[in-house]
This record gives C-alpha cells, sequence and structure tokens, in this order.
C-alpha cells in the first residue's frame, strides 16, 4: 500500500520557485482594520510582555547586588 503523491500531500506540497508573499502596506492597514476593536487588548498585552520582561531581567541585577 503507497501514500506517495495522493490525498492531501496534494494540497501540502510546497514548490521552491513560487514567489513568497510580501507584507506591504496596504496589508499592514487591512490587517489593522480587522484587529482595531481590540485595540485595548493588544495594547496592554504588550505592555504586559514588556513588564514581565523587565521584571525577569531585574532579578539577576538585584541578586548580583545581595551578593
Amino acid at each position: 500500500m503507497s501514500f506517495h503523491g495522493g490525498g492531501w500531500w496534494a494540497y501540502i506540497s510546497h514548490d521552491e520557485k513560487q514567489e513568497k508573499p510580501g507584507v506591504s502596506r496596504e496589508l499592514m492597514l487591512r490587517v489593522w482594520q480587522f484587529a482595531r476593536p481590540y485595540k485595548q487588548k493588544i495594547v496592554g498585552l504588550l505592555i504586559t510582555i514588556l513588564l514581565i520582561t523587565g521584571l525577569t531581567l531585574l532579578s539577576p541585577l538585584l541578586l548580583r547586588q545581595m551578593i
């Protein structure tokens, strides 16, 4: 029984010659249109990520001062 070349593999195949789609200004504006209702949540998430990163970087510095 052979599964080569049939079924879902026809949809999953990858063509190296095909150009990769680029990220353009128009695309980013279009994505932002969909994300606009979630603006507060996105900003809150980014602030939370920055705070957690800062606290993670701060703890080794505090431990160094204590030693």
